[in-house]
């Protein structure tokens, strides 16, 4: 009987699972291994996955990340839950924002490491070998989150962009995750709110593309930390909403 290689892959809200996951099964196609293997991604609030005794953990990171953002004992923690760790958005790094990065990874994870934007089917093969040790699932309980959608009118760009880099700066950064397609007063076109821990990325949505089940018009979606008011940040949302909104 031949083995069914399972494999989870965890990270932060963000951070590219589904991608790696539509990835692996499309290189592994081709091989006829696809019927071998098992790729899931796995969600939980503050990070306290449960992994089966069959199953295998793999780490998912987008470089665009600044370690700065999470406290070093956070982190440290984070990484050591697996022993193989898949990169995103590699590519978009200059050499000199590569080098750094590995410089710093060094600090927290000295495993496997396998980048998603290049990934060869050999490569993605060798995400499923078996485990040498079983490692440890993160148990940090300082980051329980909860997932809310806020509805948004049409919005002024510049005031939302305020509003969310304040509540980062000024309340120790309790903005895990926030996406949204948005109408705004300053553009035609429908834009993009990308954001993450420490990263807050916007870019125009054609108009002639259709809308993915992802982001629905109208609607931002917040990984917000538990214990911070999210009436209050409901109520600084409001206030970007441009006039007659």
């Amino acid at each position: 009987m031949r083995q069914n290689h399972k494999l989870f892959l965890i990270g932060l809200p963000g951070s590219g699972k589904s991608s790696v996951v539509t990835k692996l099964k499309g290189l592994m196609e081709p091989t006829g291994m696809a019927q071998l293997i098992d790729a899931r991604l796995r969600e939980a609030d503050g990070f306290d996955f449960s992994l089966d005794k069959d199953e295998q953990a793999c780490l998912v990171w987008d470089v665009r990340e600044h370690f700065s953002a999470y406290p070093e004992d956070w982190l440290k923690a984070f990484f050591a839950q697996a022993d193989r760790l898949v990169l995103t958005n590699w590519t978009q790094l200059d050499l000199m924002a590569q080098n750094r990065f590995k410089r710093q990874l060094k600090d927290y994870y000295g495993s496997a490491v396998f980048y998603a934007d290049t990934l060869a089917p050999e490569k993605a093969a060798a995400l499923f070998a078996p485990l040498k040790q079983a490692f440890p699932c993160f148990s940090d309980a300082g980051a329980n989150l909860h997932h809310i959608t806020l509805p948004m009118g049409c919005v002024v760009l510049d005031h939302l962009l305020f509003v969310l880099d304040m509540v980062q700066q000024n309340y120790q950064r309790p903005i895990w995750r926030a996406a949204a397609l948005l109408d705004t007063l300053e553009y035609a076109n429908p834009v993009v709110l990308d954001m993450t821990h420490s990263q807050l990325r916007t870019f125009g949505w054609p108009l002639d593309r259709p809308v993915n089940n992802k982001l629905m018009p109208g609607q931002l979606n917040v990984w917000l930390d538990a214990s911070f008011d999210h009436a209050q940040l409901q109520e600084w949302l409001d206030a970007s909403l441009a006039p007659g909104a």
